[in-house]
């Protein structure tokens, strides 16, 4: 079952705990072993909320036919929860037709336009992404009309809950936590951090197996070639682009960037995808806090400090605290 915590789960976690200690042998044994009990990756039949039956301003998004909404469809889900289980928060953010903050509340999660040009336009995945504005939408319980804009995602749209036709049941859907899509690019890194020019050809192969796949017309030209990745920064970055196309929205990329800063022991990382979003008024003051590395992580609540009286404060915090 897919909500139990079983082997694969523990490889999952053991895995991604190992990409942040750079125990990079134990990162790529334990994905090799959840891949092989989830080998298969989401087609595009069931990749996203695209399937829009209805017409003009009032669409119909069926979650039973998006594999990131109902696990039933999703091959890759390695934990989840089914329909009256699920923790549903996140697709309370999420969903642009919802009534959570992610729709009626007006919190549209956007890719923004820079990112969405650099989208093959064979790649599938661009889809999941409104090209222009839907327009005005009215949300069911009350009638609420909100405009919902350009770029807002559907990945996690549905305008109804799974198995109902009721569209104020909108938001009743599965949830997963683990995929095999990300196991393959946990690898990718690994093995490139382990020795990059023994396995960049390997860590290439994984990479375009996540990329390839959501091509709708794939060539060859389409696959990244190793003569444009052949440094290890270079390929470095290339799992990074493709973490953030195949794993957007879903909570990753603070902490892929977080990852690589750390290993980098540099401002690269920041310098090349944080700061160039900074607004200018705010740009010093980004650049000269990111410099120090204990400033990037949240403080350990007070709470946590006096119930534990083994925890230490993160040390930037406590400076602050003393003062």
């Amino acid at each position: 079952m897919l909500n139990d915590i079983d082997l694969g789960v523990a490889h999952f976690l053991l895995a991604r705990v190992s990409l942040i200690t750079g125990d990079w042998a134990t990162a790529i044994s334990s994905c090799d072993a959840i891949l092989a009990k989830y080998p298969t990756l989401m087609g595009e039949n069931v990749y996203g909320g695209t399937k829009n039956v209805g017409s003009g301003n009032v669409p119909e998004i069926r979650p039973e036919t998006n594999g990131f909404l109902n696990n039933n469809v999703n091959p890759e889900v390695i934990l989840g929860w089914p329909v009256g289980e699920a923790l549903t928060a996140h697709n309370y953010w999420m969903n642009p037709f919802g009534e959570g903050n992610g729709g009626l509340g007006e919190g549209y999660a956007r890719i923004d336009n820079r990112l969405y040009e650099k989208i093959n336009a064979n790649d599938y995945r661009k889809n999941c992404f409104m090209a222009g504005d839907f327009g005005d939408y009215t949300y069911p319980t009350n009638g609420t009309v909100r405009f919902v804009p350009s770029y807002t995602n559907l990945k996690f749209a549905a305008t109804h809950g799974i198995g109902t036709n009721d569209k104020k049941n909108v938001g009743t859907v599965t949830c997963y936590y683990m995929r095999s899509s990300e196991v393959l690019l946990m690898k990718a890194e690994a093995l490139v951090q382990l020795d990059f020019e023994t396995n960049k050809q390997q860590a290439l192969q994984l990479v375009n197996t996540v990329y390839m796949r959501a091509q709708t017309t794939p060539t060859i030209d389409d696959s990244p070639q190793m003569a444009v990745y052949d440094e290890k920064m270079l390929m470095d970055d290339l799992i990074l682009a493709e973490r953030q196309r195949e794993l957007m929205f879903e909570g990753k990329r603070w902490f892929d960037i977080m990852r690589a800063a750390r290993r980098e022991k540099t401002m690269r990382v920041f310098s090349k995808y944080i700061l160039p979003n900074v607004e200018g008024s705010y740009y010093e003051l980004a650049s000269a806090k990111l410099t120090k590395e204990w400033a990037r992580y949240f403080p350990v609540p007070l709470s946590e400090m006096e119930s534990n009286s083994l925890l230490t404060q993160n040390p930037f915090y406590e400076t602050l605290l003393d003062k």
